[in-house]
C-alpha cells in the first residue's frame, strides 16, 4: 500500500524522539490522571522508590562506577576474555571495518536473544562453561558469528550479509545453538525466520545498508556520512530514524 503525503510525514514524525516523548507525556499525564484501564501513578510513593534504586546501587556499585546495560556486555559473561580476544583479530581492519563488524554482531545477537525457556543451556567449547538463558544465548551467536555461520563469505567470517543471512538452514542454527530433543530452545524457527526478514529488510534501504555486499554493519558508514560537516558526533535522533525506518519492516 503506497502512502500519500499527509501519512508519510506522520510515520516520519512518529520515528522521532519528539514523537516518543510527546506520547509518553500524554500516558503519564492520563495514569496520573487514573484514566488508564490497566495500571495508574502514585506519585506520593516516588521518594520509597528512588531509596530503593539507590541503596541497591549503593550496594552493588559503591564506587557508582555503573557499566552499561546492552546486548555487549553479555559477551563477557563469566568474565572471560572473549570481548579482548575479538578486538585483537579485528586490528588489521580499519576503524571503520571494525565498526560495521561490531554493528553486525550486535544487532544479530539482539535479534537472536529473546527468551530461551527453562530447559536449554549451551556449552562454550572454549571456556567450558555452561550458560543459560539470554547469556548463553548471546555467547552461543558470539561464537557462530566468529566461525563465519551468518557470512556467506568462507574467506571473511566477520560479517552477517545478505547471502549469509536469507540463505540460513535452520540445522545450522540448530547446531550453533547446540539444540537437541534433550536440549530445546523456544522459538528456534522464528528466530530463523527473524534473520532471514532482517537479510530482506537490509536490501531495501540500500542507502543505509549499502547497493553491494549489503549487510546491517554498513548502518555504520552511514551515520559517519550523516553527521554535519565539522561535527564530530552523530544525531542521536539520527541513530533512532535509521534504525526504524530500516530495520522496522522485520
Amino acid at each position: 500500500m503506497k502512502l500519500n503525503n499527509i501519512e508519510l510525514e506522520a510515520v516520519e514524525y512518529l520515528r522521532t524522539p519528539a514523537a516518543i516523548r510527546q506520547k509518553c507525556d500524554r500516558l503519564f499525564n492520563l495514569a496520573s490522571e487514573n484514566k488508564l484501564n490497566f495500571f495508574c501513578v502514585d506519585l506520593s510513593q516516588l521518594d520509597k522508590v528512588a531509596n530503593y534504586v539507590i541503596d541497591t546501587t549503593r550496594q552493588q556499585y559503591p564506587d557508582f562506577n555503573i557499566p552499561f546495560h546492552s546486548q555487549w556486555r553479555h559477551f563477557e559473561a563469566g568474565n572471560q576474555p572473549r570481548l579482548t580476544q575479538f578486538d585483537a583479530a579485528l586490528t588489521e581492519f580499519s576503524l571503520i571495518e571494525q565498526a560495521k563488524i561490531k554493528f553486525d554482531l550486535a544487532i544479530v545477537s539482539v535479534l537472536l536473544g529473546a527468551g530461551a525457556g527453562a530447559d536449554w543451556q549451551y556449552c562454550e567449547a572454549e571456556t567450558e562453561q555452561i550458560y543459560r538463558r539470554s547469556e548463553g544465548l548471546a555467547i552461543a551467536t558470539f561464537r557462530m558469528f566468529c566461525q563465519g555461520v551468518f557470512s556467506s563469505n568462507p574467506d571473511f567470517p566477520w560479517q552477517a550479509d545478505f547471502r549469509g543471512l536469507s540463505q540460513l538452514k535452520l540445522e545450522t542454527l540448530a547446531a550453533g545453538f547446540q539444540v537437541s530433543r534433550d536440549n530445546p530452545l523456544v522459538g528456534l524457527t522464528e528466530r530463523l525466520e527473524l534473520l532471514q526478514r532482517l537479510g530482506n529488510a537490509i536490501c531495501q534501504h540500500p542507502l543505509l545498508f549499502g547497493s553491494e555486499n549489503q549487510r546491517p554493519g554498513n548502518l555504520a558508514q552511514y551515520l559517519l556520512d550523516s553527521r554535519v560537516s565539522g561535527i564530530k558526533t552523530v544525531d542521536c535522533a539520527e541513530i533512532l530514524s535509521a534504525v526504524l525506518t530500516g530495520f522496522g519492516e522485520i
